[in-house]
């Protein structure tokens, strides 16, 4: 998966087995192979970290997206009309404007769901820029130890 940005729609689906490795636990790992996943929409909101050499996942914000109203959470004074829709959809209860992506989603009647962010990580298998060098190799070179032409990376 290519790294998200802010703003982007991204699809997404839950990995059950790798979220519950660090349990350990055989009998989880089982249950969780036999779980059927389904694809999750979400924008993502918020960047926690950049795909540096060396990290396995980039930590992200997402809010998710349904069609149709959103059921609510009243015991938590979340209702269904304070959705926000996404164009081409522009139906609100509470007459609240569309959201205009730049690119339109390809699916009818979405909404943003209000105060429902999800916090994930995402694989990187992405990396910006050149591998980082050994530090002691770095060092080595920075104060004259190694002329760089006769050092291996």
């Amino acid at each position: 998966m290519v790294v998200p940005h802010f703003g982007d729609y991204t699809a997404f689906k839950l990995d059950p087995v790798a979220s519950l490795k660090s349990l350990k636990d055989t009998e989880s790992t089982q249950s969780c192979e036999a779980l059927k996943t389904i694809i999750y929409v979400a924008c993502v909101t918020h960047i926690f970290c950049f795909p540096l050499p060396g990290v396995e996942y980039i930590s992200v914000s997402m809010t998710l997206i349904s069609q149709g109203l959103p059921d609510g959470q009243p015991d938590r004074f979340i209702l269904p009309d304070m959705a926000v829709p996404i164009v081409p959809n522009n139906f609100n209860p509470l007459s609240r404007p569309p959201l205009n992506p730049m690119q339109p989603l390809p699916w009818q009647d979405c909404y943003h769901h209000t105060l429902t962010a999800t916090h994930c990580h995402i694989r990187n298998d992405l990396i910006v820029g050149d591998s980082w060098l050994d530090p002691e190799y770095q060092t080595r070179t920075a104060f004259g130890e190694l002329p760089l032409s006769r050092c291996a990376v």
